[in-house]
């Protein structure tokens, strides 16, 4: 080898590694790029996942309240419909007994021959 063609070799080789060594630090600063995007979106995640859990939190306490409410609101219920059944019972009762008692006096009045009050009270 002749010294022209040994510095043309040297030249060839340090123009390889020069370019292996831009190559190279290219892909270190693609990888820092892709480490850098890959952290940012972990923190966009994890970010997202914190909202999420929160409202998810704030809907399940709506919902508990909202079946504590319907609950109450059942239970009142109830008790206004015994509340109405004792009631109507209680009508029931009192009518039977309204009716009992105008029976006796038309008898009463029938018995005693008041004719007029045991037509006003068959009315």
């Amino acid at each position: 080898m002749t010294k022209t063609q040994t510095e043309d070799r040297a030249k060839e080789w340090l123009a390889e590694k020069a370019e292996v060594s831009r190559q190279e630090t290219e892909r270190e600063k693609i990888r820092e790029r892709f480490t850098a995007n890959v952290e940012k979106h972990r923190r966009e995640s994890e970010k997202t996942i914190l909202v999420l859990e929160t409202e998810l939190k704030q809907e399940r306490r709506m919902r508990k309240n909202m079946e504590d409410f319907f609950d109450e609101m059942k239970q009142m219920l109830m008790q206004l419909m015994n509340k109405t059944k004792d009631k109507d019972e209680e009508i029931s009762r009192l009518s039977s007994q309204t009716e009992e008692m105008k029976q006796m006096l038309v008898s009463f009045f029938s018995y005693t021959h008041f004719y007029p009050l045991q037509m006003q009270i068959m009315r």
